[in-house]
């Protein structure tokens, strides 16, 4: 691909990467809406086993030791079994959301494979000629599966952690504005780093691509022509050959890997800090809580059950920053698969074209110029009448436009 390709790839918005390729859902509402739900159902009994476990600590474990709760043992296995029906359920939501997402995104992506490449019969030789095969064979293979990854997990999952988010954001709130509001604080600053991480590792992937589409490239001429690699002992010059272009993939995942993981322990560190200082505010009001015998501070189990929903809530945040990874994959593919799609073919027939009868042989070149790039003619005023059945030769140098003449009558070029 050319470095126009490359500028043309980041210029184009991912929002607008998204929408559209959020259009390919319409087709399969229903399958979504269903995904949808069950994402907010499973987002709801998540949220349950914290508050169970406040519950089993306040109401029942520490009233038990005073003896002001009958029958202790019976609302305790409540409790236990409340907690067995919520993550069995949880696990059955989560089976049937990624199956029916699975089938759905195969669905798409199998729709875009067969889209993409019905596309390119409709495209000019040109484009073919300006392309290497390595990199359309990518976009039709590698690219359209990565989307269908993106789709499958990568959407819901977004949804997910979204809800997810948001459930516990009020969940905290209603606990404990004060250390709410420690947790919720670094957000906006978290939402800077993952942005600016973000942009940083999407050149990186659009220069793995790039790289990768160059190794296919091998594959694709070298397999073909095996014959021709053996007949001449080129075996150890094409193994070199795919050897340096494996490497430079190498070297641009080295660069991609060496971003995310300086950039992701930064970010646990930032939210292991948040909660040392939920746990500087929030264990002392325990304590003061327990010496004051409940007149005043947080109740032990109101305290446990905040902790579980503060580290609930850092789950989907580092889901959200990890999918920046997955969403950057996407996009790029995307963007790739679109290029081709909106690729318009240079040959088209004119409204009131001619229809040709049965042909006959006679080929006629009257004071024929043509130019591949506008600016260098090939041919320069060729004239010949060539009759039914008759045979002629075409000599001339290498280049000299024996090829582009056999390709204007076939109608390769205009």
């Amino acid at each position: 691909e050319s470095a126009e390709e490359a500028k043309a790839a980041l210029a184009v918005p991912k929002t607008g990467v998204m929408l559209r390729l959020a259009t390919y859902l319409k087709p399969h509402r229903k399958e979504v809406t269903i995904g949808v739900t069950l994402a907010w159902v499973l987002t709801l009994l998540q949220l349950l086993p914290p508050y169970l476990t406040g519950v089993l600590i306040d109401k029942i474990l520490r009233p038990a030791e005073s003896g002001q709760i009958a029958n202790p043992w019976f609302w305790l296995w409540v409790i236990i079994g409340s907690l067995a029906v919520v993550w069995s359920t949880a696990e059955l939501v989560s089976f049937f959301r990624l199956r029916i997402m699975a089938i759905t995104g195969e669905k798409i992506a199998t729709q875009l494979r067969e889209q993409i490449y019905a596309h390119m019969q409709k495209l000019s030789l040109s484009f073919f000629a300006s392309r290497s095969t390595g990199s359309l064979i990518t976009r039709i293979s590698s690219d359209t599966d990565r989307l269908w990854d993106f789709i499958t997990f990568g959407i819901i999952e977004i949804v997910v952690s979204v809800l997810q988010i948001i459930g516990i954001a009020v969940a905290l709130l209603f606990m404990d504005i004060s250390l709410a509001g420690l947790v919720l604080l670094p957000l906006p600053l978290m939402t800077w780093l993952f942005y600016r991480h973000s942009k940083k590792i999407q050149v990186l992937f659009l220069r793995i691509w790039r790289k990768w589409s160059a190794m296919t490239s091998v594959l694709s001429d070298v397999i073909p022509g095996m014959r021709v690699v053996k007949a001449f002992a080129q075996e150890d010059h094409e193994n070199d050959r795919f050897k340096t272009k494996s490497k430079a993939v190498e070297a641009e995942a080295d660069r991609l890997h060496y971003e995310w993981t300086r950039f992701w322990p930064t970010m646990v560190m930032l939210m292991h800090l948040c909660s040392l200082i939920v746990w500087a505010v929030g264990a002392p009001r325990v304590l003061h809580h327990v010496l004051s015998k409940g007149a005043e501070g947080m109740p032990l189990g109101v305290f446990i059950a905040f902790t579980g929903y503060m580290w609930m809530f850092w789950e989907p945040v580092k889901h959200l920053g990890m999918m920046s990874r997955t969403v950057n994959r996407a996009t790029t593919s995307a963007s790739r698969v679109f290029e081709v799609l909106d690729t318009t073919p240079t040959i088209v027939n004119k409204p009131e074209a001619i229809e040709l009868e049965p042909l006959q042989g006679l080929v006629v070149f009257d004071n024929v110029t043509f130019s591949y790039d506008g600016v260098r003619n090939v041919l320069k005023g060729v004239s010949f009448e060539v009759k039914p059945g008759e045979m002629i030769g075409l000599a001339g140098s290498s280049g000299s436009g024996k090829t582009t003449l056999v390709n204007l009558i076939c109608r390769f070029y205009d």
